[in-house]
């Protein structure tokens, strides 16, 4: 089965699987990106990063290759270099995340689902319900921790206006019955992007280098 190469949807199947502009920002917090978007949408558009991921490259890269139209909705097309993944089908509407097709959730690849909403007041969260890639029960929780914020990259490279969003993942064996599997922090710059995430011990990712305009 092919994976849903929607980044973190990508990062946090690996992180799960372990358990069973060219020109960058320059230092000092100035964002080159133009988009008032936390996740850019533009054709064209690509992503390299850095990664310590089990079963992973070391670097890898995410591109935006075209548009389609599924039940009377255009979405942006994205591929990756990361092997055995298959394309993603996503659009952003008000700063909110939807996605379609395959997904490392268990639900429907033919219904739309709310990936992530970048509008969310810190403490607020969403929730999606399905199941894991071995068919589990499972819950994932992705909570606003901080808005505003900078984050400084391991090559000095400073970002600003980023926002962190943390996953926490549960098995529900039984309804409301949760047992935790494990969480991933997330990084998105305005005008960037995702930036980075942090799964602690299973490993991270960092961006390396954009275009983005």
């Amino acid at each position: 089965m092919k994976k849903s190469i929607l980044i973190v949807a990508l990062i946090m199947a690996a992180v799960l699987g372990s358990c069973s502009k060219s020109d960058p920002v320059s230092p000092g917090g100035n964002n080159t990106g133009t988009s008032d978007s936390y996740y850019p949408t533009t054709v064209g558009y690509w992503w390299e990063y850095n990664s310590t991921l089990p079963d992973y490259p070391s670097s890898y890269k995410v591109t935006i290759d075209g548009e389609e139209i599924k039940s009377g909705k255009t979405y942006s097309v994205a591929s990756t270099t990361v092997p055995n993944a298959g394309k993603s089908y996503f659009r952003v509407d008000n700063n909110v995340l939807y996605s379609i097709g395959p997904n490392a959730y268990g639900l429907d690849e033919n219904t739309e689902f709310k990936q992530l909403d970048f509008n969310l007041a810190v403490g607020d969260s969403t929730v999606i319900v399905g199941t894991n890639p071995l068919g589990y029960p499972q819950r994932q929780t992705t909570i606003m921790m901080e808005k505003g914020t900078t984050y400084s990259a391991a090559n000095g490279i400073t970002y600003k206006d980023v926002i962190m969003l943390r996953t926490n993942v549960y098995f529900e064996p039984s309804p409301g019955f949760l047992i935790f599997v494990g969480s991933v922090d997330y990084y998105f710059a305005k005008g960037i992007g995702f930036i980075s995430s942090d799964a602690g011990s299973k490993g991270m990712v960092e961006i390396k280098d954009y275009n983005v305009k």
